[in-house]
């Protein structure tokens, strides 16, 4: 592993993180205003469940900034992109920096991007959306990979994987297959999850997963 970024609850950096680890830091925290009213969730008598857990989770800030110009997105675009997107789009460019590698290095050789994320609730933020093609592209997990191959002019394996909670190993298992096979011979690995409605709380309730 020769680079690495990314953003964590209560740490904006892997270094943050490491300090969290160390200290022992608690990083789950009330649900944050700008995500949703907890209060108005829990005590809806609408849901299926009220509860007080939905009060509580580990969350990344500022998942609504995005430097969309720098990659050539516009802003319309930029606007339907789930926050995922956005942001394994800036870590795996931030982590390409962190490895002292041009862009144009890893573009002269095979290089593999695959990344792990599950669908995005994003889709229940921009339900009324108007601009379906841009829904369909900044919804869709299997762009992310891609996505990100496209803006480092990346040739090699461009792929999403989707095994729930084990997602991310088995992105790196097949990242790590890839090379050993000769399909590249290097790969960019990332993962994200994020909540951004209460949808997921209330179904996991409903079936007394919390």
């Amino acid at each position: 592993i020769v680079g690495l970024s990314g953003s964590f609850p209560q740490a904006d950096s892997a270094q943050a993180l490491w300090r969290n680890v160390v200290e022992g830091r608690n990083c789950v925290t009330e649900v944050p205003a700008d995500r949703w009213d907890w209060r108005q969730v829990a005590g809806d008598p609408a849901q299926p469940v009220q509860s007080e857990c939905f009060r509580w989770g580990a969350f990344i800030d500022g998942v609504d900034r995005f430097d969309a110009g720098f990659f050539g997105i516009s802003d319309e675009e930029a606007a339907y992109m789930a926050p995922q997107q956005r942001l394994l789009l800036t870590h795996a460019w931030k982590a390409v920096e962190d490895a002292g590698v041009a862009p144009r290095e890893l573009a002269a050789e095979p290089t593999g991007v695959f990344i792990a994320t599950v669908p995005s609730d994003y889709l229940n933020r921009v339900a009324n959306a108007k601009d379906v093609p841009l829904m369909v592209t900044g919804l869709s997990t299997s762009m992310i990979p891609n996505r990100i191959s496209q803006a480092l002019n990346l040739r090699g394996p461009s792929e999403h994987c989707d095994t729930a909670c084990s997602s991310a190993l088995v992105a790196l298992h097949r990242a790590v297959q890839a090379i050993r096979h000769g399909e590249c011979r290097q790969a960019i690995v990332g993962a994200a999850n994020l909540i951004l409605t209460p949808a997921g709380y209330i179904a996991f309730e409903a079936l007394h997963y919390l």
